[in-house]
Formats: structure tokens, sequence, C-alpha cells
């Protein structure tokens, strides 16, 4: 791959990336589910499933417990192979809770842990996994409704060798 493909590629992940904070925090399901292949699997944490059905689940809980939400994607780094790349990108993610649902807010600091692939001519993530590395207690409230799905956890930074990097 020459410099200029490889400066390319690493572009549209970028805005992959950008497109994800802003499907998530829009409740924008059309967009957030383009950006995933067929059978690409998202985890949050929260929630682990297949793209289209991440997208969803995710704007419905986001419509049922969220009055906002905001994604704040910090430094990326990207290695590009051919048609197939990984990435590492921080985050700081916001939520403040609809005041049935206590009001509580949360912050969350980690990073989104991706597998990329480019089909047809096209990139999009083929895997996405949060890591939580650092987080303020919700309240009451805001922990029942972000608790994880059945046996969901969320994956938590460390440092070499166990980190999930």
């Amino acid at each position: 791959m020459n410099a200029l493909d490889e400066l390319l590629a690493k572009q549209r992940l970028a805005e992959l990336v950008a497109a994800y904070s802003r499907a998530a925090d829009r409740a924008d399901e059309r967009l957030l589910a383009s950006l995933f292949h067929a059978d690409a699997v998202c985890d949050s944490g929260v929630i682990r499933a297949e793209g289209k059905e991440f997208a969803r689940r995710f704007v419905a809980w986001t419509r049922e417990y969220a009055a906002a939400l905001s994604h704040c994607a910090c430094s990326s780094w990207f290695a590009v192979d051919g048609d197939h790349a990984t990435g590492e990108t921080y985050v700081l993610a916001m939520c403040r809770l609809h005041g049935h649902h206590g009001g509580g807010q949360s912050l969350v600091a980690g990073r989104y842990l991706d597998r990329f692939e480019r089909r047809a001519g096209e990139w999009k993530f083929s895997s996405r996994r949060f890591v939580v590395d650092c987080e303020q207690p919700p309240g009451a409230n805001a922990a029942e409704a972000m608790r994880p799905e059945e046996a969901t956890r969320p994956l938590r930074g460390s440092f070499k060798p166990t980190d999930p990097v």
C-alpha cells in the first residue's frame, strides 16, 4: 500500500469514528447501523450485538433513558494493512438521564478497540469494543439504567500485559 492510499484509508477511518459519535449522540439508528458491515459485532459494555441490532437496541435505550448523550472522540491510532485495519480511539462519554429515571449523570473515559474492513471499496466497522478506563460512578437510577445486559460486562483497561489491547 502506498503512502497516499494509507493516508486516504486513515482519513476514512477517522470519519467512521466521528460518524459513530454523531449517530450515537443524535440517536440516529439508520446512520449508526450503516457504519457496520452486516456481520460486524459492537460491544459497548452494556449492549453487545451485530451492527443493525446494536443500532436498534442502542437507540431504543437512548430514547427510554437519556436526556442527552455526548461522545467526545479524542486521539485515534490506526494501522492499515490492505483492506483490513485496526484502531484504538480514546473517548469521553457523558450521559444525562431523563428526570423520570432520576436525572443522574455519568462520565466514562475509555477506548474503542476497532477492526475495520474495506469491502467493495467501502470502509466500515467489522468489530467495535469499548474498554472502560475511568468512570464517575452514576447515581442509583443511572446505575440501574446502564447495567450490562445478561452476562455482558464492560472490558476494563489496565497496563501491559493485561490490557485488552
